[in-house]
């Protein structure tokens, strides 16, 4: 974000160096003799060109300085917020005393919040002043391939997909760390965005990997019988994940029939497959 900000303002200090040389040539160099005009005449032309040409430069320079400035102040609002949020983030590890290892797993997800931006932090996806169809392209640029392929979401139109990009919430978590617990509820189903994970048995056994553009955990999430994970699954690495919850999970499927089919059509697979 910081190299794109930068390039912008760096770009903007080009354009405003090449008007200057511009109005400083025609200055400099005055303007060709025309035919007919006495000295009295063209030295008053002259004056004319160059108070012009000034007056045009001037007013370039200051939109190009207004233009940088509202650079500047945007990205330092953006760093601004995310002090303030690293900060307060900081201050609540120490107040509860948290111990080191989870200090730093903290301090570790705020700063790749920051240095890495994520598809849910993409302004143009809630721009009011883009239609919302153009936003739904934007959405599904993002997610819309791997939403499609996931057994929730098979069939689906794409309003519907669109719909649960839209629901998707960010997470990072740390190279190691634990994305889903077994034994716990599953409230939630995730889509690996960046990085690699796997799934781990109790007995302690990798049963399988997630890679970029998985979906998992959607089990847990409809069976009504057994709604609990059955394993592990960890951060090979550090990993970004798109997270759509159980209550966005209802919203969805009582407007779209098609995914409560699905779901329906899951549970009953896994109720043979228990059989």
């Amino acid at each position: 974000q910081h190299h794109h900000e930068e390039d912008k303002c760096t770009g903007l200090f080009e354009a405003y160096g090449e008007s200057l040389m511009s109005v400083m040539f025609i200055v400099v160099g005055g303007t060709p003799t025309i035919n007919g005009m006495n000295d009295n005449e063209l030295e008053a032309y002259n004056i004319t060109i160059r108070f012009v040409v000034v007056l045009l430069g001037t007013v370039i320079y200051w939109l190009l300085q207004a233009d940088l400035v509202i650079v500047m102040q945007n990205s330092t609002n953006a760093y601004t917020r995310h002090r303030v949020t690293y900060k307060r983030a900081m201050e609540e590890v120490e107040y509860f005393q948290l111990p080191e290892d989870l200090k730093e797993k903290v301090q570790q997800s705020m700063e790749n919040r920051w240095h890495e931006l994520a598809p849910s932090d993409c302004s143009l996806i809630h721009e009011s002043a883009l239609s919302p169809m153009l936003r739904q392209d934007i959405v599904l640029h993002f997610h819309g391939e791997s939403i499609r392929k996931t057994a929730l979401f098979a069939g689906c139109s794409t309003s519907c997909v669109a719909a649960a990009a839209l629901m998707l919430q960010t997470i990072a978590v740390p190279n190691y760390g634990y994305i889903i617990r077994r034994g716990q509820v599953g409230r939630e189903i995730f889509l690996l965005s960046k990085g690699r994970a796997a799934a781990v048995a109790s007995t302690g056994v990798v049963v399988g990997c997630v890679e970029e553009g998985s979906f998992f955990g959607e089990t847990a999430l409809v069976s009504k019988v057994h709604p609990f994970r059955t394993v592990d699954v960890i951060a090979l690495m550090w990993c970004e994940l798109e997270m759509l919850s159980r209550d966005n999970f209802r919203k969805l499927y009582k407007e779209y029939p098609d995914v409560l089919m699905n779901a329906e059509n899951m549970m009953r697979l896994l109720q043979q497959d228990e059989q």
